[in-house]
């Protein structure tokens, strides 16, 4: 095999690591997404602020969906540019 056909393997090789890696991020941004749209419906219903122990808790998991969405989304958007 020349050398012109090895870089071309490597380079296709590391292309579809890539890819599959974009996948993978693709997949949690979507889950954390759906889990936080799950937990604004939770908390625009009345009767889940009788139970104030759920509402923190849900505004601490939202809270920290918060966290890690935010710098998964300001790369998503500066890729796509």
């Amino acid at each position: 095999m020349s050398g012109h056909q090895q870089l071309v393997e490597r380079i296709e090789t590391r292309l579809k690591a890539l890819s599959a890696l974009y996948v993978d991020v693709d997949q949690h941004m979507q889950q954390q997404l759906q889990r936080r749209s799950e937990i604004d419906s939770q908390l625009a219903l009345p009767e889940v602020y009788t139970d104030g122990d759920r509402v923190r808790q849900l505004n601490g998991e939202r809270k920290e969906l918060e966290s890690m969405l935010g710098p998964l989304e300001v790369e998503w958007q500066r890729r796509a540019l």
